[in-house]
């Protein structure tokens, strides 16, 4: 990741990296101090059903743990019920209802992490503040359809813009986004191997 931050400018030299709890990581320079908080962009149920699910012979439905704002924890019992399926029972994903999803599960991640980089000591002392996402579903969906619906739900949320100045997606791909210039990039596994170049 470092790679792609010098290359737009955010970190320059010399610099330190500390590793810390609240944010999860430091970089001091010069002139800055960078707050990095990193995240995983999954349903609440979906990192418990997966370490379950090492130890179940049943099929892995993951139309049962897709991700929803109004979603509740499910206790253990229920998870282990549901890895114990011997066939796939939910219906397929329709239309844009994968985009749809993957948008709602980014935008919830990154509201929560705003809430929480809100209350951590000192929080104004980071300029800027980044979120880093990993994507752990790894859905196919419409790249375009996906990057349009999410720059509209998450530019268009004050609360994000006002906490984090760059959030970045990471996948088999990069979404780089910069909340205050209403931009983004994309960076594929090619550009990825490639050092980042346009």
């Amino acid at each position: 990741m470092s790679p792609l931050l010098i290359k737009k400018e955010i970190l320059t030299f010399p610099l330190k990296v500390e590793y810390s709890d609240k944010p999860d990581f430091r970089i001091y320079s010069k002139s800055q101090t960078i707050g990095i908080e990193v995240t995983e962009s999954s349903s609440p149920n979906f990192g418990h059903a997966l370490a379950l699910s090492e130890n179940s012979d049943g099929i892995m439905d993951l139309g049962d743990f897709r991700f929803s704002e109004s979603e509740e924890k499910k206790k253990r019992s229920e998870i282990e019920r549901l890895l114990n399926k011997d066939k796939l029972t939910n219906p397929p994903w329709e239309g844009n209802s994968a985009e749809k999803e993957w948008v709602g599960r980014a935008k919830g991640v990154t509201l929560g992490k705003v809430k929480k980089f809100d209350g951590y000591p000192n929080h104004q002392n980071y300029h800027p503040k980044i979120l880093l996402v990993f994507d752990v579903h790894s859905e196919p969906v419409d790249f375009k359809q996906m990057t349009d619906d999410l720059m509209s739900a998450l530019f268009g949320c004050e609360e994000i813009t006002r906490v984090f100045r760059y959030i970045v997606f990471i996948d088999n791909a990069i979404i780089f986004m910069d909340t205050v210039g209403r931009n983004w990039w994309h960076y594929n596994r090619a550009q990825l191997s490639a050092g980042f170049q346009e």
